[in-house]
């Protein structure tokens, strides 16, 4: 459940091999909630099945995917930019 605080997502895939039409919806409507509040989803870590399934049903046109969680932050502006010291 999403609450009003909720602005920035990142949804990590890498565990999910396959996804259902049920799969799919949960992860549309997660998004969708995300905009209602203001917010956004970024997916990371697809495995092939998944992208695969993504780009079949060209929702993988509708969400912002990245290779790596951290990739995903820094669109956000929340992690460090990539070779950054701290």
């Amino acid at each position: 459940m999403l609450h009003s605080g909720t602005k920035k997502l990142v949804l990590n895939l890498g565990a999910v091999t396959h996804m259902d039409s049920g799969g799919l919806g949960d992860v549309v409507e997660c998004r969708a909630v995300a905009q209602r509040l203001g917010g956004s989803l970024k997916i990371t870590n697809l495995t092939k099945g998944v992208r695969d399934i993504l780009a079949i049903t060209k929702l993988v046109t509708v969400f912002d995917t990245f290779d790596l969680e951290e990739e995903a932050l820094r669109s956000f502006g929340l992690a460090p930019a990539e070779g950054a010291t701290a």
